[in-house]
């Protein structure tokens, strides 16, 4: 990662990519998904706020792209599981980047406002 170069061809994959992960409450669904496998009523209770529209969107989303899987199992009533694929799995650096990125930003505009004042 340390010597990876960016070319300007480069920024329509990383504007896809942002993309995918920007949408309201599609990395908490991510993170959520990399504790396990989890049921659409745990993913909603875990995620306060999140409505079962947009929770059904986003997994949607994320199995389009195949970085989630969904298993269902014949019972009644039938039981839905998702889980991160090896490819949703691969996530994990990319969202730990951003956490990092997220916590300066959050201290350096803190900083910038306990400066101000």
């Amino acid at each position: 990662m340390g010597n990876e170069q960016l070319t300007h061809a480069d920024d329509r994959l990383i504007e896809f990519a942002l993309n995918v992960l920007g949408p309201r409450w599609t990395s908490s669904v991510l993170v959520e998904l990399f504790c396990g496998k989890k049921r659409t009523t745990e993913l909603l209770k875990a995620l306060p706020g999140l409505s079962a529209k947009t929770l059904s969107e986003r997994l949607r989303r994320l199995q389009e792209l195949e970085l989630i899987s969904r298993t269902v199992y014949p019972e009644v009533p039938p039981k839905v599981e998702y889980e991160l694929t090896d490819e949703g799995k691969k996530l994990l650096d990319a969202l730990v980047v951003l956490r990092t990125l997220g916590q300066r930003c959050i201290a350096s505009q803190a900083a910038n406002k306990n400066g101000h004042e």
